[in-house]
């Protein structure tokens, strides 16, 4: 009986030694696995950064060339309004000063001054005047109503226009 219990014995020990040689063997697969997935995964998360980190990259320099534009043209649009401004200013200035040298040739009345700073204001702000002015001005300074016209005002015969 004792042979067959160290027969059981050695049977059972070597089954043992197989079965944990088959387990480390799967432990050691599955860790290799684990490793190997592991490893494309940080590849692809590499790549995935990279796709990302140009990305982000082409954006910020689209971003910097629009603002670079955009500033560009409002310099631009800046010094054109700049140049206009002068320029009307200019044109106000020398019409305000041409009214004012014809002023100083023939003595006006404080209501025809008046109604000359009225004309000059609606000039310039590109309106026309009241009909009833239009047809008053007519009256006291015999203008041809076809002088006047309906599209814009044009200025009576006494200020030499």
């Amino acid at each position: 009986m004792r042979d067959r219990d160290e027969d059981l014995r050695e049977y059972f020990a070597g089954e043992l030694k197989t079965a944990t040689e088959t387990l480390e063997k799967k432990v050691k697969q599955v860790g290799s696995n684990a490793q190997d997935e592991c490893a494309d995964m940080r590849m692809q998360l590499d790549r995935t950064t990279k796709k990302v980190t140009a990305g982000l990259q082409e954006l910020d320099e689209e971003v910097e060339t629009l603002r670079t534009t955009t500033r560009d043209e409002v310099g631009q649009l800046r010094g054109k309004l700049d140049e206009e401004l002068k320029e009307l200013k200019d044109s106000f200035f020398d019409e305000l000063n041409r009214l004012f040298s014809q002023l100083r040739e023939v003595k006006i009345s404080r209501d025809d001054m008046a109604e000359l700073l009225f004309e000059l204001g609606m000039r310039l702000k590109g309106t026309e005047f009241v009909p009833e002015l239009v047809e008053a001005a007519e009256e006291k300074y015999a203008i041809p109503p076809e002088s006047l016209g309906s599209e814009k005002p044009r200025p009576s015969r006494r200020f030499g226009r």
